[in-house]
């Protein structure tokens, strides 16, 4: 009898089966492994991108711009949204917001080399925060849920007023101290309004050919010109008022009421006697303070009357027998 190699229909609808199940495994398996892969290139073109423009811009003041305007030759504007990307700077760090389309279609990045947060990691809203230059107490998350309420401390920063904050984030807002987290990257600024302090200028009876305002910006600088005082060296100033110094000429107005007080030191004036070869009962200082008045007793010498003194020094004069030291 010959034998009949062929598939009954039972063995045939067998194997179909079979076989759908090993594709059923297999197919979703091939997907996932090709949607990680478009997600880890799509993330590291976001890295790359920072990178990029890191090396080209080095040293220059950006704030934001987008990808557009940066004319990226590397990326394909059918597989990036080119105008919806942009790049900016907090804090001397870029951040990058990047979105897919085409081949990257849906994905989305966002934050800096170090830390990308991409939509296949976390289904959170990245979060910064730019102190402009201030403090706070608060401490914050990298990222939030979307519509997530913070409430906002106050930041400080010396010499300065804070008079708000700025949002930017779709649908990111601020009630009073209450921040809601938005949509996409949401970004928080301080703002600062520079306080006016007074200054108190005393000469100590001195005086100075610069003029001077009542009110200044705290922290500002001022170069001062040294004043004069006859018979006086000018030493420098004392300076009060919190955060004021001086370093020269150059004064920095403090953050609270600034004084400043000239200090002064009497010039002395050295004093000659020649009583040509007379004799005196008065004895002398080597040196006195201008303008000193000094009473004189008339000298003696054998044989010869006293006439008088010939006085000599700028300033310096005699009214009967009262000398007034140059």
């Amino acid at each position: 009898m010959k034998k009949n190699n062929a598939f009954t229909l039972m063995e045939l609808l067998a194997v179909i089966a079979l076989l759908g199940t090993i594709l059923a495994i297999a197919i979703p398996k091939l997907l996932n492994n090709t949607s990680n892969e478009k997600d880890k290139i799509f993330k590291m073109s976001a890295i790359n991108i920072i990178k990029d423009f890191n090396y080209k811009h080095l040293g220059e003041d950006f704030t934001s711009t987008t990808l557009l305007k940066l004319n990226l030759t590397t990326i394909s504007s059918s597989d990036y949204d080119l105008n919806s990307s942009y790049i900016y700077v907090v804090n001397d760090k870029t951040y990058i917001y990047l979105v897919g389309l085409g081949e990257f279609e849906g994905l989305i990045c966002h934050g800096t080399v170090e830390n990308m947060l991409c939509q296949e990691d976390i289904a959170t809203i990245s979060f910064v925060y730019n102190l402009n230059g201030g403090t706070t107490s608060q401490s914050f998350e990298s990222s939030y849920a979307p519509n997530t309420n913070i409430t906002l401390i106050n930041p400080t920063k010396e010499g300065y007023t804070f008079t708000g904050w700025t949002v930017q984030g779709t649908g990111a807002s601020i009630n009073g101290t209450e921040l809601t987290i938005g949509t996409s990257a949401t970004t928080i600024t301080a703002n600062w309004e520079r306080n006016y302090v007074t200054l108190t200028v005393n000469l100590n009876e001195g005086s100075t050919t610069q003029s001077f305002e009542e009110t200044y910006y705290s922290l500002s600088t001022l170069s001062l010109i040294n004043p004069t005082k006859e018979g006086y060296t000018f030493t420098g100033w004392t300076v009060e008022g919190t955060g004021a110094s001086i370093n020269g000429t150059e004064l920095t107005i403090g953050t609270s009421a600034t004084t400043i007080t000239a200090n002064w030191q009497r010039n002395y004036v050295t004093l000659t006697v020649n009583l040509n070869e007379g004799t005196t009962t008065q004895s002398f200082e080597s040196s006195y303070a201008p303008n000193t008045k000094i009473t004189l007793i008339n000298p003696t010498k054998v044989g010869y009357t006293f006439t008088g003194w010939t006085v000599e020094g700028e300033g310096a004069s005699l009214s009967e027998n009262i000398l007034t030291i140059g």
